[in-house]
């Protein structure tokens, strides 16, 4: 078993006292604290933290009908077009954390939402985003003609809304982020 890494910045000779913002000093099993970027101080309160979100589980997958006027009509191959207006519907997919956590995204196939993918998705871990996708994409093939990719999107945004609100991150910064801006 390795012993946690002793990193300390060396400070030099004329330089200030404190140390680098990002400095870490690891004194033992469990007692590590550091700063991070911003020279905010992380150690147990951060772990409980993360502790607690190990903890969240889903109480419940709601699919809610959504009327609105539109100006966009589908042609028979099913590509959008601008259109006269008309009554349309859509569906959001909402998942709820026994915290108070909502994840929510547009789909479709409310039915298949509540019979199939709702009872899956009770009492599981919402952080295990891909764990539950490959779960769901397993079942995709006992129910082909039910349970289509559009479907398993859905649930994906949905817990990856969650995951994002709960670190009070956007999910391009979870997945990792490259670019602040994009050229226009």
């Amino acid at each position: 078993m390795q012993a946690w890494p002793r990193q300390i910045a060396r400070r030099a000779p004329g330089s200030p006292q404190r140390a680098a913002p990002n400095a870490t000093a690891c004194l033992g099993r469990g007692r590590c604290t550091a700063r991070d970027q911003a020279g905010t101080r992380r150690n147990a309160h951060d772990r409980a933290q993360i502790r607690r979100a190990v903890h969240i589980k889903i109480v419940d997958v709601i699919a809610r009908r959504i009327h609105y006027r539109s100006g966009i009509v589908r042609d028979s191959e099913g590509h959008s077009h601008p259109g006269p207006e008309h009554d349309a519907t859509q569906f959001l997919v909402t998942i709820v954390t026994d915290e108070g956590l909502t994840g929510d995204a547009f789909g479709r196939s409310p039915e298949v939402i509540m019979g199939l993918i709702r009872p899956l998705l009770l009492r599981q871990d919402p952080f295990y985003c891909e764990r539950l996708w490959q779960m769901l994409r397993e079942r995709q093939r006992l129910h082909l003609g039910q349970l289509a990719d559009s479907v398993l999107c859905v649930i994906d945004l949905c817990l990856w809304d969650l995951a994002g609100k709960y670190a009070n991150l956007s999910v391009n910064k979870l997945l990792g982020a490259t670019h602040d801006k994009v050229p226009a």
